[in-house]
């Protein structure tokens, strides 16, 4: 089923929107009051002729349940504020349609099956390379991750590959002289594997911030890649725009990131950019910093946990780290 939002100053005149783009067969779905400035919302349907999502709702007459409809509509409207694509957004309320539950509950089933959830694996199962564009917070991010290989009791060493950056050594250096973590400098792709192999494997590795447009930066990022021979983790603030976020992402998965943290989502009201990198370039989500402290660490990203936050008060994005020990499922 595709879903499809129209805007207009009268109803009629949003009818003849519908029927225009999607035919005599669409589905009103709902029709309300526009939430900014004057004129109506009208959420449609019509049937694609491609194979129906399994288990869904009962339809009486060729309609949807009241209930699901109303919060199909909400879902819509909440991801159009976080700024997902039309398309995206259509590909999600076709899974929300197929559900049945609150709409928390019906997001979340719709995330599950639009994305693929990976939380970074821990360093004891090989070494960890963070890889990003400048001022991602990769750093921090590699200070959390260390924290909490040391909080659950394993042994990890640090490797920076920032080495021409001011400050970019020193900045990883104050967190784990803390936590008293060695730390190793590496000055290029050939001293990268030495130095893994004198850390056992057990390594969280910092890049210095690529630029993921600039292909002399982006052919230095790879070969550390290959010298590490490691599965590399994208890192991308929250809050940039889903088409630009997409496109980097595109950019760093051709060098072999495969999955996606997320920084500053205390700090962004509009999460979108999110799911446009992980869908524009295929990652699965894993990882999300929702506090610039370090000992607070990462939180992995559920499907509830992501559909708790884009349905959440934009207003208070701080507002989004989930208590202490609660449960991301």
């Amino acid at each position: 089923m595709r879903l499809r939002l129209f805007h207009a100053p009268t109803v009629a005149e949003a009818m003849r929107q519908v029927r225009a783009e999607l035919g005599d067969e669409a589905i009103i779905v709902s029709t309300d009051k526009a939430r900014r400035g004057d004129g109506v919302e009208v959420t449609a349907a019509i049937e694609q002729p491609e194979p129906a999502p399994a288990a869904p709702p009962p339809r009486v007459n060729g309609t949807v349940p009241a209930a699901i409809a109303a919060a199909a509509h909400d879902i819509a409207r909440a991801l159009a504020f976080h700024g997902v694509e039309t398309r995206l957004i259509e590909r999600i309320s076709l899974g929300v349609m197929a559900g049945d539950g609150d709409p928390e509950a019906l997001l979340a089933r719709a995330l599950a099956g639009a994305f693929r959830f990976r939380p970074t694996p821990a360093a004891a199962h090989g070494p960890v390379m963070l890889v990003g564009p400048p001022g991602a917070g990769k750093t921090a991010t590699a200070a959390k991750l260390i924290a909490r290989e040391v909080l659950a009791g394993g042994e990890v060493q640090a490797l920076t590959c920032d080495t021409q950056r001011a400050g970019g050594l020193e900045q990883l250096g104050a967190f784990t002289r803390v936590m008293d973590v060695p730390l190793a400098a590496v000055e290029s792709a050939i001293d990268l594997p030495r130095a893994l192999a004198q850390s056992g494997g057990r390594a969280v590795i910092d890049t210095a911030g690529a630029n993921p447009f600039d292909p002399a930066e982006m052919r230095h990022l790879a070969g550390l890649v290959t010298a590490a021979r490691v599965e590399p983790v994208l890192v991308l603030p929250a809050g940039g725009d889903p088409r630009e976020m997409a496109e980097a992402a595109a950019e760093f998965a051709a060098i072999g990131a495969r999955s996606l943290i997320v920084t500053r989502l205390d700090a962004a009201r509009r999460i979108g950019g999110l799911l446009g990198a992980a869908d524009g370039a295929g990652l699965g989500i894993a990882d999300a910093s929702m506090t610039p402290f370090v000992g607070e660490g990462l939180h992995p990203l559920s499907p509830s946990l992501l559909a708790r936050m884009l349905l959440g008060d934009p207003n208070r994005p701080h507002d989004r780290t989930p208590p202490s020990g609660a449960s991301h499922e």
